[in-house]
């Protein structure tokens, strides 16, 4: 009865996410639809993500054993690791702007430019996959928040200047402030650090071209990359903070390549 009842729920969402991909194929390229194409993307990709909760689940696991358990032993001198590689003389000022532009300037120009192309060409697919960047952003931004209230990991630069070790210290979405050892008054914000948040949202932005157009994905993946190594070489992360944000972007942006797909097939299928 529960495996009758578990398909059930399964061919409901795939359902569901065929009718998505019925409303982002019909009509023209019209710019005035993002909003609708915005809310189909959405609901598709949160059919998507519950159609494959059980693996979703594992890798949410498998990332933090992976981060916490394998890399974070290890990761105490990587941030000095990178300035003997790129010396603060000359990449410092680099790495802030890399750092700056994963804020929102990065994907801004992938969603509009994106979009816009897709406008220009009078292409639902380039369209399509602007609104995925779009939905993969918002997901792995609010997801990684939700880590960083609920792990409240200390960033390395509040460490180092408090003479710290590296702290997990448990939720801290109230905001008051908090004393570790003998410094008080620490604000909740200082505590935010994993999963890196600029690891995940570069990765949700690149990832959804790199699923589609490997080739042409590339250069985004590439940097997206050099953002995240930025929050390190900044001191603002460790690296299991990136490895978390890297795999939490990828997961945001798996949806990408089966939306495209679909609507390839359905589209084949209306010629037929």
């Amino acid at each position: 009865m529960t495996t009758a009842s578990g398909q059930n729920k399964a061919d409901e969402r795939l359902a569901r996410m065929a009718f998505h991909v019925a409303c982002l194929n019909s009509g023209d390229c019209s710019a005035r639809r993002i909003g609708s194409d915005i809310k189909h993307v959405c609901l598709y990709f949160w059919h998507a993500w519950l159609h494959r909760w059980k693996l979703l689940t594992a890798l949410g696991i498998a990332t933090l054993l992976l981060a916490l358990f394998v890399v974070r032993p290890f990761e105490g001198d990587a941030k000095d690791a990178l300035h003997r590689w790129l010396p603060a003389t000359d990449w410092k000022d680099a790495s802030l702007w890399f750092s700056w532009s994963g804020e929102w300037l990065y994907h801004l120009v992938v969603i509009a430019g994106l979009w816009g192309l897709g406008t220009f060409l009078r292409s639902r697919r380039l369209q399509v996959l602007g609104v995925s960047v779009l939905i993969a952003i918002a997901a792995a931004s609010v997801t990684s928040r939700i880590g960083k209230s609920g792990f409240g990991r200390l960033r390395p630069i509040v460490a180092e200047r408090h003479e710290l070790p590296d702290t997990f210290i448990g939720p801290t979405f109230r905001a008051k402030t908090y004393v570790v050892g003998e410094v008080a008054n620490l604000k909740p914000t200082k505590f935010h650090s994993f999963p890196s948040g600029h690891t995940a949202a570069g990765f949700a932005t690149s990832m959804p071209i790199q699923l589609v157009h490997p080739l042409i994905g590339i250069p985004f993946t590439a940097y997206s990359a050099i953002i995240s190594l930025s929050r390190t070489y900044n001191n603002q992360h460790y690296p299991s903070d990136l490895i978390a944000g890297l795999i939490l972007g990828i997961a945001c942006s798996l949806p990408t390549r089966r939306l495209l797909k679909d609507m390839r097939t359905e589209t084949s299928s209306e010629v037929e």
